[in-house]
Protein backbone atom coordinates (compact mmCIF):
# COMPACT_ATOMS: atom_id res chain seq x y z
CA UNK A 1 0.00 0.00 0.00
CA UNK A 2 2.92 2.11 1.16
CA UNK A 3 4.43 2.37 -3.28
CA UNK A 4 0.10 2.12 -4.91
CA UNK A 5 0.28 5.79 -5.82
CA UNK A 6 3.66 6.13 -6.70
CA UNK A 7 2.75 2.51 -9.44
CA UNK A 8 -0.21 4.34 -10.08
CA UNK A 9 1.65 7.12 -11.73
CA UNK A 10 3.65 5.20 -13.66
CA UNK A 11 0.36 4.50 -15.64
CA UNK A 12 0.84 8.08 -16.81
CA UNK A 13 2.44 6.50 -19.80
CA UNK A 14 -0.46 5.46 -21.48
CA UNK A 15 -0.80 8.93 -23.01
CA UNK A 16 2.36 8.50 -25.02
CA UNK A 17 3.41 6.80 -27.73
CA UNK A 18 2.73 3.19 -27.67
CA UNK A 19 5.59 0.76 -25.54
CA UNK A 20 6.53 -2.49 -25.69
CA UNK A 21 5.69 -4.91 -22.71
CA UNK A 22 9.15 -5.09 -21.59
CA UNK A 23 9.89 -1.78 -21.68
CA UNK A 24 7.11 -1.32 -19.38
CA UNK A 25 7.73 -3.67 -16.64
CA UNK A 26 11.58 -2.61 -16.77
CA UNK A 27 10.85 0.69 -16.78
CA UNK A 28 8.38 0.75 -13.37
CA UNK A 29 10.51 -1.46 -12.04
CA UNK A 30 13.50 0.96 -12.07
CA UNK A 31 11.60 3.95 -11.31
CA UNK A 32 9.93 2.25 -8.14
CA UNK A 33 13.25 1.87 -6.76
CA UNK A 34 14.19 5.20 -7.37
CA UNK A 35 11.09 6.02 -5.21
CA UNK A 36 12.27 2.93 -2.65
CA UNK A 37 15.31 4.96 -2.19
CA UNK A 38 14.12 8.25 -1.74
CA UNK A 39 11.79 6.99 0.79
CA UNK A 40 14.66 5.48 2.53
CA UNK A 41 16.82 8.12 2.45
CA UNK A 42 15.55 11.50 3.07
CA UNK A 43 17.93 14.22 2.54
CA UNK A 44 18.90 16.57 -0.35
CA UNK A 45 22.19 15.01 -1.29
CA UNK A 46 20.01 11.96 -1.80
CA UNK A 47 17.45 13.59 -4.13
CA UNK A 48 20.19 15.72 -6.11
CA UNK A 49 22.41 12.28 -6.81
CA UNK A 50 19.14 10.09 -7.55
CA UNK A 51 17.90 13.38 -10.24
CA UNK A 52 21.25 13.53 -12.10
CA UNK A 53 21.39 9.63 -12.00
CA UNK A 54 17.58 9.42 -13.41
CA UNK A 55 18.20 12.08 -16.25
CA UNK A 56 21.22 10.64 -17.81
CA UNK A 57 19.38 7.26 -17.95
CA UNK A 58 16.82 9.31 -19.66
CA UNK A 59 19.54 10.48 -22.02
CA UNK A 60 19.99 7.15 -22.71
CA UNK A 61 17.09 5.59 -23.08
CA UNK A 62 14.25 8.42 -23.92
CA UNK A 63 11.36 6.41 -23.32
CA UNK A 64 11.96 6.33 -19.64
CA UNK A 65 11.15 10.54 -19.15
CA UNK A 66 7.60 8.87 -19.33
CA UNK A 67 8.23 7.04 -16.14
CA UNK A 68 9.25 9.92 -14.05
CA UNK A 69 5.70 11.05 -12.53
CA UNK A 70 6.44 8.81 -9.56
CA UNK A 71 9.90 9.72 -8.70
CA UNK A 72 8.54 14.06 -8.81
CA UNK A 73 5.53 13.07 -6.74
CA UNK A 74 8.59 11.44 -4.24
CA UNK A 75 11.82 13.90 -4.04
CA UNK A 76 9.20 16.73 -3.89
CA UNK A 77 6.60 15.00 -1.08
CA UNK A 78 10.31 15.22 0.74
CA UNK A 79 11.09 19.14 -0.59
CA UNK A 80 10.66 21.72 -2.59
CA UNK A 81 14.63 22.18 -3.26
CA UNK A 82 15.58 19.71 -6.06
CA UNK A 83 16.81 19.87 -9.32
CA UNK A 84 13.60 20.43 -11.82
CA UNK A 85 13.66 17.18 -14.10
CA UNK A 86 10.69 17.61 -15.92
CA UNK A 87 11.91 21.07 -17.71
CA UNK A 88 12.70 17.38 -19.87
CA UNK A 89 9.29 18.18 -21.28
CA UNK A 90 10.27 21.49 -22.68
CA UNK A 91 12.99 19.88 -24.16
CA UNK A 92 10.91 17.78 -25.92
CA UNK A 93 8.22 19.81 -26.38
CA UNK A 94 5.50 18.14 -24.70
CA UNK A 95 4.02 20.64 -23.03
CA UNK A 96 1.12 18.35 -22.32
CA UNK A 97 3.53 16.28 -19.86
CA UNK A 98 5.31 19.24 -18.95
CA UNK A 99 1.43 21.14 -17.30
CA UNK A 100 0.92 17.05 -15.92
CA UNK A 101 4.71 17.14 -14.09
CA UNK A 102 4.00 21.05 -12.33
CA UNK A 103 0.50 19.19 -11.69
CA UNK A 104 2.06 16.34 -9.50
CA UNK A 105 4.58 18.92 -8.29
CA UNK A 106 1.76 20.71 -6.67
CA UNK A 107 -0.04 17.90 -5.31
CA UNK A 108 3.26 16.54 -3.74
CA UNK A 109 3.62 19.50 -2.11
CA UNK A 110 -0.28 19.17 -0.78
CA UNK A 111 0.61 16.24 0.13
CA UNK A 112 3.54 16.93 2.44
CA UNK A 113 1.89 20.22 4.08
CA UNK A 114 -0.73 17.36 4.78
CA UNK A 115 1.58 15.16 6.33
CA UNK A 116 3.61 17.93 8.18
CA UNK A 117 0.36 18.61 9.88
CA UNK A 118 -0.18 15.77 11.09
CA UNK A 119 3.05 15.05 12.54
CA UNK A 120 2.69 18.56 14.00
CA UNK A 121 -1.19 17.33 15.38
CA UNK A 122 0.40 13.85 16.79
CA UNK A 123 3.41 16.33 18.24
CA UNK A 124 0.78 18.15 20.06
CA UNK A 125 -1.46 15.45 21.08
CA UNK A 126 1.63 13.51 22.62
CA UNK A 127 2.79 16.86 24.37
CA UNK A 128 -0.54 17.45 25.83
CA UNK A 129 -0.89 13.40 26.70
CA UNK A 130 2.52 14.18 28.55
CA UNK A 131 1.72 17.27 30.41
CA UNK A 132 -1.75 15.75 31.27
CA UNK A 133 0.10 12.34 32.33
CA UNK A 134 2.22 14.39 34.42
CA UNK A 135 -0.46 16.61 36.24
CA UNK A 136 -2.46 13.77 37.36
CA UNK A 137 0.88 12.65 38.81
CA UNK A 138 1.33 15.75 40.63
CA UNK A 139 -2.25 16.05 41.62
CA UNK A 140 -1.88 12.73 43.59
CA UNK A 141 1.11 13.32 44.96
CA UNK A 142 0.17 16.45 46.30
CA UNK A 143 -3.32 14.49 47.70
CA UNK A 144 -1.41 11.88 49.41
CA UNK A 145 0.68 14.63 50.67
CA UNK A 146 -2.44 16.46 52.07
CA UNK A 147 -3.84 13.46 53.22
CA UNK A 148 -0.46 12.43 55.35
CA UNK A 149 -0.43 16.49 56.69
CA UNK A 150 -4.15 15.48 57.94
CA UNK A 151 -2.79 12.66 59.67
CA UNK A 152 -0.20 14.52 61.36
CA UNK A 153 -2.81 17.02 62.50
CA UNK A 154 -5.03 14.04 63.72
CA UNK A 155 -1.91 12.51 65.67
CA UNK A 156 -0.59 16.37 67.14
CA UNK A 157 -4.78 16.75 68.31
CA UNK A 158 -4.04 13.19 70.35
CA UNK A 159 -0.78 14.63 71.91
CA UNK A 160 -2.32 17.75 72.52
CA UNK A 161 -5.91 16.42 74.13
CA UNK A 162 -3.89 13.81 76.03
CA UNK A 163 -1.45 16.25 77.59
CA UNK A 164 -4.40 18.38 78.62
CA UNK A 165 -5.82 15.28 80.10
CA UNK A 166 -2.95 13.85 81.82
CA UNK A 167 -2.57 17.19 83.41
CA UNK A 168 -5.98 18.10 84.35
CA UNK A 169 -7.99 15.03 85.53
CA UNK A 170 -4.46 12.93 86.28
CA UNK A 171 -3.23 15.36 88.87
CA UNK A 172 -6.87 15.81 90.02
CA UNK A 173 -7.72 11.84 90.52
CA UNK A 174 -4.18 11.74 92.17
CA UNK A 175 -4.91 14.62 94.59
CA UNK A 176 -8.05 13.15 95.92
CA UNK A 177 -5.98 9.70 96.53
CA UNK A 178 -3.96 11.39 98.53
CA UNK A 179 -6.68 13.50 100.08
CA UNK A 180 -8.32 10.09 100.85
CA UNK A 181 -5.62 8.55 102.07
CA UNK A 182 -5.26 11.09 104.60
CA UNK A 183 -8.96 10.79 105.83
CA UNK A 184 -8.39 7.32 106.50
CA UNK A 185 -5.86 8.11 108.93
CA UNK A 186 -7.74 10.95 110.63
CA UNK A 187 -10.95 9.42 111.43
CA UNK A 188 -11.19 6.53 113.98
CA UNK A 189 -14.96 4.72 112.74
CA UNK A 190 -13.86 1.43 111.28
CA UNK A 191 -16.59 1.65 108.82
CA UNK A 192 -16.25 5.16 107.17
CA UNK A 193 -12.38 4.13 107.35
CA UNK A 194 -13.11 1.12 104.89
CA UNK A 195 -15.46 3.23 102.39
CA UNK A 196 -12.73 5.61 102.24
CA UNK A 197 -10.91 3.03 101.50
CA UNK A 198 -12.97 1.23 98.87
CA UNK A 199 -13.15 4.87 97.00
CA UNK A 200 -9.62 4.91 97.08
CA UNK A 201 -8.94 2.04 95.87
CA UNK A 202 -11.70 2.54 92.97
CA UNK A 203 -10.07 5.64 91.90
CA UNK A 204 -6.81 4.39 91.91
CA UNK A 205 -7.62 1.67 89.29
CA UNK A 206 -9.54 4.51 87.52
CA UNK A 207 -6.56 6.77 87.36
CA UNK A 208 -4.20 3.72 86.28
CA UNK A 209 -7.05 2.70 83.36
CA UNK A 210 -6.88 6.65 82.44
CA UNK A 211 -3.24 7.06 82.60
CA UNK A 212 -3.27 3.58 80.21
CA UNK A 213 -5.39 5.70 77.34
CA UNK A 214 -3.90 8.36 77.56
CA UNK A 215 -0.69 7.01 77.68
CA UNK A 216 -2.22 4.80 74.06
CA UNK A 217 -3.26 8.40 72.82
CA UNK A 218 0.09 10.54 73.20
CA UNK A 219 1.85 7.44 71.94
CA UNK A 220 -0.40 6.17 69.03
CA UNK A 221 0.89 6.64 65.17
CA UNK A 222 -1.15 5.89 62.41
CA UNK A 223 -2.87 2.37 62.17
CA UNK A 224 -2.68 0.98 59.15
CA UNK A 225 -4.41 -2.37 59.80
CA UNK A 226 -8.03 -0.75 60.59
CA UNK A 227 -7.23 1.83 57.72
CA UNK A 228 -6.98 -0.79 55.21
CA UNK A 229 -9.89 -2.67 56.84
CA UNK A 230 -11.88 0.75 56.15
CA UNK A 231 -11.25 1.13 52.33
CA UNK A 232 -11.94 -3.04 51.66
CA UNK A 233 -14.48 -2.83 53.91
CA UNK A 234 -17.52 -2.34 51.28
CA UNK A 235 -20.64 -3.84 50.92
CA UNK A 236 -21.45 -6.45 48.29
CA UNK A 237 -17.95 -7.29 47.70
CA UNK A 238 -16.04 -10.57 49.57
CA UNK A 239 -12.75 -9.21 50.90
CA UNK A 240 -10.48 -10.13 53.33
CA UNK A 241 -7.45 -8.76 55.11
CA UNK A 242 -4.55 -10.93 56.19
CA UNK A 243 -2.24 -9.03 58.44
CA UNK A 244 0.95 -10.05 60.34
CA UNK A 245 3.19 -7.37 61.24
CA UNK A 246 5.11 -7.83 65.06
CA UNK A 247 7.18 -4.63 65.14
CA UNK A 248 6.00 -0.75 64.51
CA UNK A 249 6.23 0.10 60.38
CA UNK A 250 7.57 3.69 59.69
CA UNK A 251 4.74 5.55 59.54
CA UNK A 252 5.72 6.77 56.02
CA UNK A 253 6.11 3.05 54.65
CA UNK A 254 2.88 2.35 56.21
CA UNK A 255 0.97 5.32 54.55
CA UNK A 256 2.42 4.62 51.25
CA UNK A 257 1.17 1.06 51.37
CA UNK A 258 -2.32 2.21 52.30
CA UNK A 259 -2.24 4.24 48.46
CA UNK A 260 -0.97 1.12 46.96
CA UNK A 261 -3.71 -0.95 48.69
CA UNK A 262 -6.35 2.23 47.80
CA UNK A 263 -5.17 2.39 44.34
CA UNK A 264 -5.67 -1.81 44.06
CA UNK A 265 -9.10 -1.42 45.34
CA UNK A 266 -10.17 0.91 42.86
CA UNK A 267 -9.00 -1.26 40.01
CA UNK A 268 -10.31 -3.98 41.30
CA UNK A 269 -13.96 -1.94 41.51
CA UNK A 270 -13.90 -0.41 38.28
CA UNK A 271 -12.48 -2.98 36.17
CA UNK A 272 -12.68 -6.25 37.78
CA UNK A 273 -14.65 -9.03 36.88
CA UNK A 274 -13.97 -11.30 39.92
CA UNK A 275 -15.64 -10.96 43.34
CA UNK A 276 -12.71 -11.40 45.95
CA UNK A 277 -10.54 -9.09 46.96
CA UNK A 278 -7.49 -9.84 49.06
CA UNK A 279 -4.80 -7.89 50.77
CA UNK A 280 -2.00 -9.74 52.81
CA UNK A 281 0.88 -7.84 54.67
CA UNK A 282 3.48 -10.21 56.48
CA UNK A 283 6.59 -9.48 58.07
CA UNK A 284 9.65 -12.20 58.56
CA UNK A 285 12.86 -11.29 60.07
CA UNK A 286 14.19 -8.78 56.77
CA UNK A 287 11.60 -7.45 54.91
CA UNK A 288 7.57 -6.88 54.52
CA UNK A 289 5.71 -8.93 52.11
CA UNK A 290 2.78 -7.22 50.56
CA UNK A 291 0.19 -9.37 48.22
CA UNK A 292 -3.08 -7.60 46.98
CA UNK A 293 -4.80 -10.53 44.83
CA UNK A 294 -8.40 -10.72 43.22
CA UNK A 295 -9.87 -13.02 41.02
CA UNK A 296 -10.64 -11.68 38.10
CA UNK A 297 -10.44 -13.51 34.77
CA UNK A 298 -9.35 -12.85 31.08
CA UNK A 299 -7.56 -9.48 32.42
CA UNK A 300 -5.76 -7.86 29.28
CA UNK A 301 -3.19 -5.66 31.68
CA UNK A 302 -0.93 -3.02 30.00
CA UNK A 303 1.47 -1.69 32.00
CA UNK A 304 1.18 1.58 31.00
CA UNK A 305 -2.57 2.20 30.79
CA UNK A 306 -3.44 4.73 33.53
CA UNK A 307 -1.44 5.79 36.64
CA UNK A 308 -2.90 3.04 38.42
CA UNK A 309 -0.28 0.70 37.99
CA UNK A 310 2.71 3.01 37.32
CA UNK A 311 2.31 4.81 40.66
CA UNK A 312 1.94 1.61 42.73
CA UNK A 313 5.26 0.62 41.00
CA UNK A 314 6.95 3.59 41.81
CA UNK A 315 5.88 4.00 45.30
CA UNK A 316 7.66 0.38 45.52
CA UNK A 317 10.48 1.86 43.88
CA UNK A 318 10.94 4.41 46.51
CA UNK A 319 11.87 1.75 49.47
CA UNK A 320 14.26 -0.21 46.65
CA UNK A 321 11.21 -2.62 46.75
CA UNK A 322 10.70 -5.61 44.02
CA UNK A 323 7.34 -5.50 42.63
CA UNK A 324 5.86 -7.68 40.09
CA UNK A 325 2.15 -8.33 38.66
CA UNK A 326 0.95 -11.88 37.93
CA UNK A 327 -2.34 -12.16 35.75
CA UNK A 328 -2.36 -16.55 35.23
CA UNK A 329 -4.93 -17.04 37.58
CA UNK A 330 -6.66 -13.65 38.56
CA UNK A 331 -5.02 -10.39 39.10
CA UNK A 332 -2.33 -10.12 41.80
CA UNK A 333 0.40 -7.71 43.00
CA UNK A 334 3.32 -8.77 44.75
CA UNK A 335 5.57 -6.24 46.44
CA UNK A 336 8.90 -6.84 48.54
CA UNK A 337 10.59 -4.00 50.88
CA UNK A 338 13.34 -4.71 53.18
CA UNK A 339 13.38 -3.37 56.23
CA UNK A 340 16.66 -1.46 56.16
CA UNK A 341 14.85 1.00 53.13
Amino acid sequence: MVFLKYFLLNFLYLFSDELSFTNVAIFSFVSLIFVLIIEIRENFYSSTVLSVVFLIVIYFFPEFRFFMFSFIYAIYSKSIYNIPIFFVFLITRELNFFALALLIVCLSQYDRELYERKVNYYREFLNFYKSNYKLKKDLKILYLEEEKKNYENILKEREKISRELHNSIGHTISASVLELRALEFMTDDEDVKTALIRVRENLSVGLVDIRKIIHNMYKSAFDLQSSIEKIINVPNVNTKLIYKIKNKMNENLSFDILSIVKEAFTNFTKYSNGDTFTVRIIENESSYIITIFDNGKNINFKKDEGLGISSMEELARKYKGLFNIITDDGFKINITIGKGE
